[in-house]
């Protein structure tokens, strides 16, 4: 039985880290506005912090979750949005265009979802589905079930999305594309999210999680082999 004291300050540490690294988008578009060019960055990744951060939102609910799952997760939906909306108004065709497509698609998909589980949202559901459950068929736990699932798989794709700078790195022998302290952050707020999960039962947070780790470990041994990239200079980070 872990502490009461010791498991909300795990919620506040895995909040903050979360909050940490959806941070980092915000970045990235001040970087757009500033040079009113998205140059050649992919609207992807906004995306997928949209309709992944929109699922555990939900799966939150659900559970009654509302700290850290609910809280954090939001603000990765309100950080997503903005980033594809920045990333929108400073793109020039097809890049455009694929950007707008996709927050139509995510967007759908939001709907689509929150529609599905929309009865599981309101009268809220276990994390382990029990016999003795109240509602027919234990329907609402079905849904939390499909909606860890599909959370995990959302997690498997962000995690996916370094793998092919990963191979870049590999292959040029240079670091110049990761940033050291976003592989930092990302590592601790795998570490703690999984902890999290470990401590709450919850196979969905705690799996997706343990790959984060191992993929910010990944990086980490980049680093080790081929060195951290050269600092830009100050005027550049303005």
């Amino acid at each position: 039985m872990v502490a009461p004291m010791l498991m909300h300050a795990l919620k506040a540490a895995a909040t903050g880290a979360a909050l940490a690294i959806y941070y980092t988008p915000l970045q990235t578009a001040r970087k757009i506005r500033r040079d009113q060019n998205v140059g050649a960055l992919s609207p992807l990744p906004f995306a997928c912090i949209v309709a992944n951060c929109s699922v555990w939102v939900l799966y939150g609910i659900i559970g009654r979750d509302w700290v850290p799952m609910v809280a954090s997760n939001a603000v990765g939906v309100a950080s997503g949005a903005y980033c594809l909306g920045v990333f929108i108004r400073f793109a020039k065709p097809p890049a455009k265009t694929f950007a707008t497509q996709l927050r139509l698609l995510v967007a759908g998909f939001a709907v689509f979802v929150a529609l599905q589980a929309r009865l599981a949202a309101w009268r809220g559901a276990p994390k382990k589905v029990h016999h003795s459950s109240p509602y027919p068929l234990d329907v609402d736990g079905e849904t939390r079930d499909a909606l860890g699932l599909l959370g995990v798989g959302a997690c498997v794709v962000m995690f996916a999305s370094p793998l092919s700078t990963l191979a870049t790195v590999w292959r040029t022998r240079s670091t110049a594309s990761l940033v050291p302290a976003v592989t930092v952050a990302s590592a601790a707020c795998s570490v703690l999210w999984a902890l999290y999960g470990l401590l709450e039962g919850d196979a969905y947070v705690w799996g997706p999680n343990v790959a984060g780790v191992l993929c910010s470990a990944a990086q980490g041994l980049l680093f080790l082999l081929f060195g951290c990239p050269k600092v830009a200079p100050a005027e550049d980070l303005v």
